[in-house]
Protein backbone atom coordinates (compact mmCIF):
# COMPACT_ATOMS: atom_id res chain seq x y z
CA UNK A 1 0.00 0.00 0.00
CA UNK A 2 0.96 3.87 -0.54
CA UNK A 3 0.24 6.68 1.16
CA UNK A 4 -1.18 9.85 -0.13
CA UNK A 5 1.28 12.47 1.55
CA UNK A 6 -1.68 15.37 0.80
CA UNK A 7 -4.33 13.82 2.30
CA UNK A 8 -3.16 10.48 4.46
CA UNK A 9 -5.48 8.02 1.98
CA UNK A 10 -3.73 4.52 0.95
CA UNK A 11 -3.59 3.33 -2.57
CA UNK A 12 -2.73 -0.26 -3.60
CA UNK A 13 0.25 0.97 -5.38
CA UNK A 14 1.66 4.14 -7.36
CA UNK A 15 -0.21 3.86 -10.60
CA UNK A 16 -3.41 4.17 -8.12
CA UNK A 17 -2.00 6.89 -6.51
CA UNK A 18 -1.30 8.41 -9.85
CA UNK A 19 -4.89 8.22 -10.39
CA UNK A 20 -5.78 9.78 -7.11
CA UNK A 21 -3.67 13.49 -7.79
CA UNK A 22 -5.73 13.52 -11.04
CA UNK A 23 -8.87 13.96 -9.03
CA UNK A 24 -6.87 16.22 -6.60
CA UNK A 25 -6.03 17.94 -9.95
CA UNK A 26 -1.90 17.87 -8.61
CA UNK A 27 0.24 16.84 -10.97
CA UNK A 28 2.61 13.94 -10.35
CA UNK A 29 5.86 16.77 -10.94
CA UNK A 30 4.45 18.71 -8.21
CA UNK A 31 3.54 16.15 -6.07
CA UNK A 32 6.76 14.25 -5.54
CA UNK A 33 9.19 17.35 -6.08
CA UNK A 34 6.98 18.92 -3.00
CA UNK A 35 6.89 16.14 -0.88
CA UNK A 36 9.62 13.40 -1.55
CA UNK A 37 12.32 16.01 -3.27
CA UNK A 38 15.41 14.73 -4.17
CA UNK A 39 18.70 16.45 -4.71
CA UNK A 40 21.83 15.55 -6.44
CA UNK A 41 24.86 13.93 -4.54
CA UNK A 42 27.59 16.29 -5.80
CA UNK A 43 26.05 19.44 -6.29
CA UNK A 44 22.65 19.47 -4.17
CA UNK A 45 20.81 20.77 -6.64
CA UNK A 46 17.34 19.76 -6.65
CA UNK A 47 16.23 17.07 -9.27
CA UNK A 48 13.70 17.50 -11.88
CA UNK A 49 10.89 14.99 -11.89
CA UNK A 50 10.16 13.34 -15.32
CA UNK A 51 8.72 10.37 -14.30
CA UNK A 52 8.36 7.95 -11.49
CA UNK A 53 10.77 5.29 -12.21
CA UNK A 54 13.83 6.73 -13.15
CA UNK A 55 12.78 9.71 -10.10
CA UNK A 56 12.60 7.78 -7.47
CA UNK A 57 16.71 6.18 -7.94
CA UNK A 58 17.58 9.20 -9.03
CA UNK A 59 20.83 10.75 -6.74
CA UNK A 60 22.31 12.90 -9.99
CA UNK A 61 20.76 15.61 -12.14
CA UNK A 62 23.02 13.95 -15.15
CA UNK A 63 25.75 11.62 -16.04
CA UNK A 64 28.28 14.43 -15.94
CA UNK A 65 27.84 14.89 -12.20
CA UNK A 66 27.20 10.75 -11.54
CA UNK A 67 30.96 10.36 -13.10
CA UNK A 68 32.52 13.55 -10.95
CA UNK A 69 30.69 11.94 -8.10
CA UNK A 70 32.48 8.68 -8.50
CA UNK A 71 35.92 9.71 -9.65
CA UNK A 72 36.09 11.90 -6.15
CA UNK A 73 34.73 8.89 -4.16
CA UNK A 74 36.22 5.74 -5.41
CA UNK A 75 34.70 4.06 -2.50
CA UNK A 76 31.16 4.90 -2.59
CA UNK A 77 31.22 5.07 -6.33
CA UNK A 78 31.78 1.37 -6.55
CA UNK A 79 29.31 0.90 -3.91
CA UNK A 80 26.59 2.66 -5.69
CA UNK A 81 27.23 1.07 -8.76
CA UNK A 82 27.09 -2.13 -7.15
CA UNK A 83 23.38 -1.53 -6.17
CA UNK A 84 22.52 -0.19 -9.66
CA UNK A 85 23.66 -3.31 -11.08
CA UNK A 86 21.62 -5.21 -8.24
CA UNK A 87 18.62 -2.90 -9.15
CA UNK A 88 18.90 -3.39 -12.84
CA UNK A 89 18.74 -7.45 -12.51
CA UNK A 90 15.97 -7.20 -10.73
CA UNK A 91 14.08 -4.85 -12.56
CA UNK A 92 15.14 -5.80 -16.09
CA UNK A 93 15.13 -9.56 -15.25
CA UNK A 94 18.96 -9.60 -16.51
CA UNK A 95 20.68 -12.86 -16.55
CA UNK A 96 24.16 -12.19 -18.01
CA UNK A 97 26.60 -9.44 -16.72
CA UNK A 98 25.74 -5.85 -18.70
CA UNK A 99 28.58 -5.68 -21.62
CA UNK A 100 30.68 -2.53 -21.18
CA UNK A 101 28.44 -0.87 -24.45
CA UNK A 102 25.26 -1.04 -22.01
CA UNK A 103 26.86 0.40 -19.05
CA UNK A 104 27.85 2.97 -21.31
CA UNK A 105 24.62 3.99 -22.61
CA UNK A 106 22.93 4.01 -18.61
CA UNK A 107 23.09 5.96 -16.06
CA UNK A 108 26.01 3.93 -14.41
CA UNK A 109 29.92 3.59 -13.79
CA UNK A 110 31.20 1.52 -16.74
CA UNK A 111 33.43 -1.44 -17.02
CA UNK A 112 36.72 0.92 -17.08
CA UNK A 113 35.46 2.37 -14.08
CA UNK A 114 34.96 -0.64 -12.04
CA UNK A 115 38.56 -2.31 -13.17
CA UNK A 116 40.03 1.01 -12.06
CA UNK A 117 38.70 0.64 -8.38
CA UNK A 118 37.72 -3.05 -8.51
CA UNK A 119 37.01 -5.96 -10.06
CA UNK A 120 34.22 -6.01 -12.18
CA UNK A 121 33.54 -9.88 -13.12
CA UNK A 122 34.20 -10.62 -9.48
CA UNK A 123 31.20 -7.50 -8.67
CA UNK A 124 28.94 -9.23 -10.96
CA UNK A 125 29.35 -13.13 -9.78
CA UNK A 126 28.08 -12.06 -6.56
CA UNK A 127 25.63 -10.20 -8.00
CA UNK A 128 24.91 -13.87 -9.16
CA UNK A 129 25.55 -12.79 -12.42
CA UNK A 130 26.36 -15.10 -15.39
CA UNK A 131 29.86 -13.40 -16.49
CA UNK A 132 30.86 -14.23 -19.95
CA UNK A 133 34.21 -12.61 -20.47
CA UNK A 134 37.39 -11.95 -19.12
CA UNK A 135 38.45 -8.65 -18.05
CA UNK A 136 41.83 -9.82 -17.35
CA UNK A 137 42.79 -11.99 -20.10
CA UNK A 138 45.83 -11.17 -22.33
CA UNK A 139 44.38 -11.38 -26.37
CA UNK A 140 46.20 -13.81 -28.67
CA UNK A 141 45.68 -13.26 -32.01
CA UNK A 142 46.92 -15.86 -35.31
CA UNK A 143 47.64 -13.85 -37.96
CA UNK A 144 45.97 -14.96 -41.12
CA UNK A 145 47.73 -17.13 -43.54
CA UNK A 146 48.64 -16.18 -46.82
CA UNK A 147 45.59 -17.05 -49.31
CA UNK A 148 42.87 -16.04 -47.11
CA UNK A 149 39.73 -14.58 -48.57
CA UNK A 150 36.98 -12.68 -46.91
CA UNK A 151 33.51 -12.95 -48.33
CA UNK A 152 31.52 -9.60 -48.73
CA UNK A 153 27.92 -10.46 -48.60
CA UNK A 154 26.29 -9.22 -51.85
CA UNK A 155 23.67 -6.61 -49.77
CA UNK A 156 26.46 -5.10 -48.23
CA UNK A 157 26.59 -1.69 -50.22
CA UNK A 158 29.20 0.14 -48.80
CA UNK A 159 31.79 -2.32 -48.40
CA UNK A 160 34.96 -1.90 -46.68
CA UNK A 161 38.09 -1.72 -48.51
CA UNK A 162 39.70 -5.17 -48.32
CA UNK A 163 42.68 -6.78 -49.67
CA UNK A 164 41.81 -10.90 -50.58
CA UNK A 165 38.24 -10.12 -50.54
CA UNK A 166 35.24 -11.69 -52.74
CA UNK A 167 31.17 -10.80 -53.12
CA UNK A 168 29.34 -13.58 -52.55
CA UNK A 169 26.07 -14.43 -51.00
CA UNK A 170 26.23 -14.33 -46.41
CA UNK A 171 22.86 -15.96 -44.79
CA UNK A 172 23.65 -13.49 -41.97
CA UNK A 173 26.40 -10.57 -41.50
CA UNK A 174 28.11 -8.51 -44.07
CA UNK A 175 32.16 -10.37 -43.55
CA UNK A 176 33.22 -13.59 -43.05
CA UNK A 177 36.48 -15.56 -43.64
CA UNK A 178 36.08 -18.13 -46.35
CA UNK A 179 36.66 -22.21 -46.26
CA UNK A 180 38.50 -23.42 -43.19
CA UNK A 181 39.62 -20.41 -41.61
CA UNK A 182 36.15 -19.88 -41.14
CA UNK A 183 34.76 -20.14 -37.04
CA UNK A 184 31.52 -19.02 -36.82
CA UNK A 185 32.52 -14.94 -36.50
CA UNK A 186 30.56 -13.05 -38.57
CA UNK A 187 30.72 -9.11 -39.10
CA UNK A 188 27.93 -6.43 -39.56
CA UNK A 189 29.34 -3.58 -40.68
CA UNK A 190 26.75 -0.17 -39.95
CA UNK A 191 27.11 3.56 -40.25
CA UNK A 192 26.00 5.66 -37.96
CA UNK A 193 22.88 6.29 -40.00
CA UNK A 194 22.72 2.03 -40.43
CA UNK A 195 22.56 1.93 -36.75
CA UNK A 196 19.92 4.21 -36.52
CA UNK A 197 18.21 2.89 -38.40
CA UNK A 198 18.31 -1.10 -38.07
CA UNK A 199 17.90 -0.40 -34.34
CA UNK A 200 14.78 2.06 -34.91
CA UNK A 201 12.50 0.93 -37.35
CA UNK A 202 14.15 -2.01 -39.20
CA UNK A 203 14.76 -3.91 -34.84
CA UNK A 204 12.67 -6.67 -36.11
CA UNK A 205 14.44 -7.68 -39.28
CA UNK A 206 17.61 -7.10 -37.62
CA UNK A 207 16.34 -9.47 -34.70
CA UNK A 208 15.90 -11.97 -37.35
CA UNK A 209 18.86 -12.22 -38.81
CA UNK A 210 20.18 -12.52 -35.12
CA UNK A 211 18.18 -15.03 -34.42
CA UNK A 212 19.18 -17.01 -38.16
CA UNK A 213 23.36 -16.61 -36.81
CA UNK A 214 22.11 -18.55 -33.04
CA UNK A 215 20.26 -21.27 -34.77
CA UNK A 216 24.02 -21.51 -37.13
CA UNK A 217 25.99 -21.59 -34.18
CA UNK A 218 27.69 -18.30 -35.29
CA UNK A 219 28.93 -15.05 -33.43
CA UNK A 220 28.05 -11.96 -34.77
CA UNK A 221 29.68 -8.56 -34.42
CA UNK A 222 28.19 -5.48 -34.99
CA UNK A 223 30.82 -3.02 -36.08
CA UNK A 224 29.65 0.46 -35.91
CA UNK A 225 32.23 2.69 -37.71
CA UNK A 226 31.74 5.87 -35.35
CA UNK A 227 33.06 6.74 -32.34
CA UNK A 228 30.66 5.85 -29.49
CA UNK A 229 30.71 8.70 -27.73
CA UNK A 230 29.30 10.39 -31.14
CA UNK A 231 27.17 7.42 -31.52
CA UNK A 232 25.43 7.78 -28.20
CA UNK A 233 24.65 11.77 -28.83
CA UNK A 234 23.62 10.77 -32.60
CA UNK A 235 20.89 13.73 -32.25
CA UNK A 236 24.01 16.31 -32.60
CA UNK A 237 25.71 14.74 -35.53
CA UNK A 238 25.55 16.29 -38.90
CA UNK A 239 24.64 12.86 -40.42
CA UNK A 240 21.64 11.78 -38.50
CA UNK A 241 20.12 15.38 -37.41
CA UNK A 242 17.16 14.74 -39.44
CA UNK A 243 16.45 10.92 -37.23
CA UNK A 244 13.05 10.20 -35.77
CA UNK A 245 14.14 8.67 -33.42
CA UNK A 246 16.35 9.42 -30.15
CA UNK A 247 19.85 7.96 -28.78
CA UNK A 248 17.57 6.91 -25.86
CA UNK A 249 15.64 4.49 -27.78
CA UNK A 250 18.19 3.40 -30.26
CA UNK A 251 20.15 2.07 -27.61
CA UNK A 252 17.53 0.47 -25.82
CA UNK A 253 17.05 -1.72 -28.33
CA UNK A 254 20.79 -2.28 -28.51
CA UNK A 255 20.20 -3.53 -25.07
CA UNK A 256 17.15 -5.28 -25.29
CA UNK A 257 19.14 -7.52 -28.45
CA UNK A 258 22.25 -8.02 -25.85
CA UNK A 259 19.65 -9.14 -23.32
CA UNK A 260 17.79 -11.54 -25.73
CA UNK A 261 20.49 -13.16 -27.97
CA UNK A 262 23.96 -14.45 -26.08
CA UNK A 263 25.59 -15.04 -29.72
CA UNK A 264 25.88 -10.94 -30.23
CA UNK A 265 28.36 -7.67 -29.38
CA UNK A 266 28.65 -4.04 -30.27
CA UNK A 267 31.68 -2.53 -31.27
CA UNK A 268 31.75 1.35 -31.71
CA UNK A 269 35.11 2.34 -33.41
CA UNK A 270 36.40 5.89 -35.06
CA UNK A 271 36.00 6.03 -39.03
CA UNK A 272 35.81 3.52 -41.97
CA UNK A 273 39.58 2.89 -41.83
CA UNK A 274 39.44 1.83 -38.26
CA UNK A 275 36.59 -0.53 -39.14
CA UNK A 276 38.46 -2.30 -41.31
CA UNK A 277 41.50 -2.99 -39.58
CA UNK A 278 39.32 -3.89 -36.06
CA UNK A 279 37.46 -6.24 -38.67
CA UNK A 280 41.12 -8.14 -39.89
CA UNK A 281 41.69 -7.89 -35.64
CA UNK A 282 38.49 -9.56 -34.86
CA UNK A 283 39.06 -12.43 -37.49
CA UNK A 284 42.43 -12.93 -36.30
CA UNK A 285 40.99 -13.30 -32.86
CA UNK A 286 38.73 -15.97 -33.64
CA UNK A 287 36.74 -17.57 -31.66
CA UNK A 288 38.00 -16.13 -28.36
CA UNK A 289 35.69 -12.71 -29.14
CA UNK A 290 33.21 -14.70 -27.54
CA UNK A 291 35.33 -14.39 -24.16
CA UNK A 292 36.59 -10.31 -24.71
CA UNK A 293 33.99 -7.48 -24.03
CA UNK A 294 35.33 -5.99 -26.81
CA UNK A 295 34.20 -2.16 -26.67
CA UNK A 296 35.97 -2.16 -23.11
CA UNK A 297 39.34 -3.78 -24.98
CA UNK A 298 38.87 -1.49 -27.37
CA UNK A 299 39.15 1.65 -25.38
CA UNK A 300 41.88 0.46 -23.36
CA UNK A 301 43.86 0.14 -26.49
CA UNK A 302 43.89 -3.67 -26.16
CA UNK A 303 42.69 -3.95 -29.81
Amino acid sequence: MVKCAIDNTEHEDVNYLHGHLRKLKISQKDYWEKYFPRFDLLTGEKIEYKNYKNYIISDFVDKKNLNKWCNLYPEKGIAWGKNYLKYRKEEKGLIRAPHHVELRSLYSPNVRYFEKYSDYAEICKNIKFDVKFDYKKEITTTQLPKGYKIIIDTREQSALSLKNSYVDTLKFGDYALAGDLDKGVRIERKSLNDLVGSFGKDIERLKKEMARAKEANAYLVILIEKDINKSLSFDYQYETRFAKVSPDHVFKNIRDCIKEFDNIQFLFVDGRKEASRILIKLFEIGEEVKTIDLQYFYEIGKL
